[in-house]
């Protein structure tokens, strides 16, 4: 609008998605534990977020829980991604990557989740780090910035079996 002497004054509007929360569970994993990668996404613009898609590659390590993929705790279709279909439902498992694709998340505090699973793999030590991206457009083919979310790293320890093989007579109270 118009304010004094010919000034202008516009206020641009936009959808702005930030990540409310992001988790792996298991803060300290062996092999062979399952992990769940969550996050939420929350619309804090005025605007609705159009074609938003998350996109992660696995990292070394850790292996796809097929059927894992949930959005706002709905089950996705990633088994026919899996088997080489196409995307029936928002989520899919495909040559290691994960991608979540939402048509829209609602301006003002709209909110969507979406989670996954991974097992880590049984020889595997070391850290796990997803690095995920998220996308979305304003409805008319405009983009805006990708955001990277933070996922918490974790550090799988080795797990080391151990025998003690006693051959006597009997044991006492000695610790060994």
């Amino acid at each position: 609008g118009v304010t004094a002497a010919g000034q202008y004054t516009s206020t641009v509007q936009a959808a702005a998605l930030q990540v409310t929360s992001s988790t792996l569970g298991d803060a300290d994993p062996v092999p062979g534990d399952l992990l769940t990668l969550a996050m939420c996404f929350d619309n804090v613009g005025e605007l609705t977020a159009h074609n938003v898609t998350f996109v992660t590659t696995l990292p070394t390590g850790v292996t796809f829980v097929n059927g894992s993929i949930t959005v706002d705790a709905v089950d996705q279709d990633d088994d026919a991604i899996i088997n080489g279909d196409e995307t029936v439902d928002n989520g899919n498992f495909n040559s290691g990557t994960v991608t979540a694709t939402f048509p829209t998340i609602a301006q003002a505090d709209g909110t969507v989740c979406l989670s996954f699973e991974v097992t880590v793999n049984e020889d595997f030590s070391g850290s796990i780090q997803f690095n995920p991206s998220v996308n979305h457009d304003d409805g008319s083919g405009g983009s805006y910035d990708e955001l990277t979310p933070t996922v918490p790293t974790v550090t799988v320890a080795h797990v080391y079996a151990v025998t003690l093989v006693y051959s006597g007579a009997s044991l006492d109270d000695t610790t060994y």
